[in-house]
């Protein structure tokens, strides 16, 4: 008959249990610090890799014609607007994937030879719209995918030489008339209600 195991005794076998809680701590914090690490790589390289599309955004504006200008964050806009040469060349701005809650977006209203503003699928283009206030360079706008309230709408109207606006967006037929109202003297052009009525 083989020998009966002899029972584990209760210092043992929590030792036993102290032992894999240690040993899972320890797995799960190096997971952790390794995720901590690698999102932070991430970040650098990311971050490398913007302000590497930034130069090079920038070169093209200083070198090439006239033309749309993608911005994308607010650190290229500061890089335009103070160099003399960029900010005079920037008459078309397209702004793309942009927050406008950054204040850093304010330093468009300093580009006086802005003409044509497009926005597309950004946040709170309304702020945008307080920085552009006034503005009298400004002719024509497009807004795309980047909802405006009537706020925004009002101030729309402090664009002294603004001829043309599109909206590429729904607008609710309120919004519509507002914008109608406001801008008698300007060409609207607002294709989609929000019930997906064509106008």
């Amino acid at each position: 008959m083989p020998d009966p195991i002899p029972p584990v005794s209760a210092p043992s076998a929590s030792r036993g249990v102290l032992l894999s809680l240690f040993v899972a701590a320890a797995i799960i914090g190096a997971a952790g610090v390794l995720l901590y690490f690698g999102a932070r790589v991430n970040r650098q390289e990311n971050d490398r890799r913007s302000a590497e599309r930034r130069r090079g955004e920038f070169a093209a504006i200083k070198e090439g014609p006239d033309d749309e200008i993608l911005i994308y964050d607010a650190e290229l806009l500061a890089m335009i607007v103070a160099d003399a040469d960029a900010a005079e060349r920037a008459t078309s701005l397209v702004f793309s994937d942009a927050d406008f809650s950054d204040e850093r977006f304010a330093e468009v209203s300093k580009l006086k030879n802005l003409q044509n503003v497009g926005v597309y699928s950004s946040q709170n283009a309304d702020a945008l719209l307080k920085y552009l206030e006034g503005m009298a360079s400004i002719e024509r706008m497009w807004i795309e995918t980047s909802p405006i309230q009537d706020d925004g709408i009002r101030l729309l109207a402090t664009l002294p030489n603004l001829k043309n606006i599109h909206f590429e967006q729904e607008m609710s037929a309120e919004q519509i008339e507002l914008l109608e109202k406001t801008l008698p003297n300007v060409s609207v052009d607002t294709p989609f209600t929000e019930a997906n009525d064509s106008r």
